[in-house]
């Protein structure tokens, strides 16, 4: 096949001491040294990046341990996205002292008191399989997407997929 029209691609050049590398890990705990990281990969945004709009998310993992608080709510107001599945949200919820999630109308309502709390800024996008997807921002839902319809062959891997896209 030809090769794709040269506007397609932007090449970025930066330097390379501001480049920093992740790794997925799966820890029911949040290390302090991620919380000091981000901080500094936030400050080096503003100070290198000042009108470049870039962005720090980080995805959750479902916790084995089902404790559900390994640091996450301290890590929020240094995000730009948090994603999640339902399931995480309603643990990470409950276990950050909400005492009656269902004394809201409607968990979105919930979700969206709860993160908006911790952060006026993050955007937190909840991932609600065959009921599709929330998106919450500073005690708001600023969106709800309805699933495309499908005849579901194998759901593994489809929030992986999702959070890709995204």
């Amino acid at each position: 096949p030809p090769p794709p029209p040269p506007h397609i691609f932007k090449h970025y050049s930066l330097p390379t001491h501001s480049i920093t590398q992740t790794h997925p890990h799966s820890l029911p705990i949040i290390s302090p040294q991620l919380y000091s990281k981000l901080q500094r990969i936030r400050e080096q945004r503003r100070l290198l990046h000042p009108h470049k709009n870039t962005t720090i998310s980080l995805v959750t993992q479902h916790d084995a341990t089902k404790v559900w608080d390994g640091g996450l709510n301290r890590l929020i107001p240094l995000l730009d996205f948090v994603i999640m599945n339902d399931l995480e949200a309603q643990n990470i919820v409950k276990s950050g002292g909400v005492v009656d999630p269902t004394s809201y109308d409607h968990e979105h309502l919930c979700w969206a008191d709860y993160f908006g709390s911790l952060s006026p800024t993050c955007n937190v996008i909840v991932t609600r399989g065959e009921k599709g997807a929330a998106a919450l921002r500073g005690k708001h839902i600023m969106g709800k997407q309805k699933p495309i319809v499908v005849k579901a062959i194998d759901p593994t891997g489809a929030g992986d997929s999702f959070t890709a896209g995204f």
